[in-house]
């Protein structure tokens, strides 16, 4: 009888253990699937972030595409990701560019050097080819190493840079020819304790991999609730606030962007209200982007970026980013580019008006040269039209440097007593002063005979006496 109760009480105590361990269990179940579902969100918030970049992203292992987010399907003409999922990285790749590409890949697989960021021409499904600026990190993706390269077409840098070269070369030429003008586990788990704790490893590394994503993007980016909180940066936002010495204000989590525009005056002021006004209308859902081009100067440079702002769902609600990119380079390339043009345009216009007062002037002097001739010589008419053909020839000279600056005319140097020439000069000075002013000369006798061109220094002596 005492053996059968302390079965019976054995058997109770073994029941109860088994129940305590179900319930420990099932709190463990609980917490996996609640650690899962987090790291679910997590991982969706990062490809919806990838997929409202201004930049191309996409990740390859083994030499196959993993990912691509939808500016990257953008700049190189596809449908939709599912186009390069699953294909070679290097059909992006212009066929000349792949082997250095793969080069590069194989270099970091071997722990040897290989740039992180390059310039590479591409080629977009259509089959036609643009310039885009790479930059590469090494990261793990869905447990296993890959690589992830962010991608900015440069394509209308390039075609900048090179219509500016072409117009310098072709100034070039001209010149030559007739002196004239112009860039993530899939492992199975041993126990629940050991799934709970590579789940949260997991969650962590996938926290790691989306700040990391973001801050290897050169844009200035933040992300905002539908407020206008600031709910995260990336390094280059504190970077960009740090270097322009704004306060922590401008770039803190918790700090509203909407509240920091409409405080914004001065000569910033119509920016903000414009950026304020297009945040405003993506929050409300009136429209899905808003893009707005602006000048930042800074002390020493002049500044210009685009923003873009650009929103997405998420379990928390709107979820608002904007991306700052600096475009002051391909501005100045601009400005280059129409002031080459004008200065050719300038340069045609004064050659073409100085010939036509040369012809003129030539038939001035030709005249000028019969008379003397025939003019007696005695009285003071030769001596008049010595004075037509000096300043006949001193127009001559003018003209000459009109067509110098208008690249039509050789810059001839000659020995020029300066003496000489400046006596030449004070009659002309003379007729044009006050005869209340008194010019006085004193000049060295020793020689000042100079190689210089005749034309350019009477035109210093007469700017210098103006």
């Amino acid at each position: 009888m005492h053996d059968a109760e302390k079965t019976e009480d054995e058997l109770i105590t073994e029941l109860m253990d088994l129940r305590a361990r179900v319930t420990a269990l099932n709190a463990i179940e609980t917490k996996h699937k609640q650690a899962e579902k987090a790291l679910q969100t997590r991982e969706e918030q990062f490809r919806h972030l990838l997929e409202g970049s201004v930049q191309g992203v996409f990740l390859h292992s083994d030499k196959v595409v993993r990912f691509a987010n939808t500016a990257m399907v953008r700049i190189f003409g596809y449908d939709g990701p599912i186009d390069l999922v699953g294909k070679d990285y290097r059909v992006i790749v212009a066929p000349w560019e792949r082997g250095r590409v793969e080069g590069y890949r194989q270099a970091r697989l071997r722990g040897e050097y290989a740039p992180s960021y390059y310039e590479c021409q591409g080629i977009r499904q259509d089959g036609s080819l643009i310039w885009f600026e790479c930059l590469v990190s090494r990261v793990l993706w869905e447990g296993t190493p890959a690589v992830m390269s962010t991608f900015l077409d440069i394509t209308a840098r390039k075609e900048a840079e090179a219509a500016l070269q072409q117009s310098h070369e072709a100034l070039e030429q001209r010149v030559a020819e007739r002196t004239a003008a112009l860039q993530r586990s899939n492992t199975a788990l041993e126990s629940e304790i050991i799934e709970r704790r590579r789940a949260e490893a997991t969650l962590r590394h996938a926290g790691q991999f989306l700040q990391f994503t973001l801050d290897a993007l050169s844009s200035h980016i933040a992300i905002l609730d539908e407020t206008g909180t600031i709910l995260s940066v990336n390094a280059a936002w504190h970077r960009f606030a740090e270097e322009n010495a704004y306060d922590g204000a401008l770039h803190g989590v918790g700090t509203n962007y909407l509240t920091l525009c409409d405080r914004v005056t001065g000569a910033n002021a119509k920016d903000a209200a414009a950026m304020a006004q297009g945040l405003r209308q993506v929050t409300a859902r009136d429209t899905s982007q808003f893009v707005l081009e602006y000048a930042c100067h800074g002390p020493s440079e002049q500044r210009w970026f685009i923003a873009r702002v650009t929103c997405f769902e998420s379990p928390d609600g709107l979820r608002v980013v904007i991306a700052h990119e600096n475009i002051t380079e391909r501005k100045r390339l601009e400005d280059q580019l129409r002031q080459s043009h004008k200065m050719e345009a300038i340069g045609t216009l004064a050659g073409g008006i100085a010939h036509e007062f040369n012809n003129a002037l030539s038939a001035i002097l030709g005249f000028a040269e019969l008379v003397q001739f025939e003019v007696p010589q005695e009285g003071e008419a030769p001596s008049y039209v010595e004075e037509i053909l000096q300043a006949g020839h001193r127009a001559k000279d003018l003209v000459q440097q009109i067509l110098s600056f208008s690249r039509q005319s050789d810059v001839v140097r000659e020995p020029v007593p300066l003496s000489r020439m400046i006596r030449e000069l004070l009659t002309l000075l003379r007729a044009s002063l006050p005869t209340t002013i008194d010019i006085q000369l004193h000049l060295s006798e020793a020689d000042t005979t100079v190689l210089a061109n005749r034309t350019q220094l009477h035109q210093i002596v007469m700017n210098l006496s103006a």
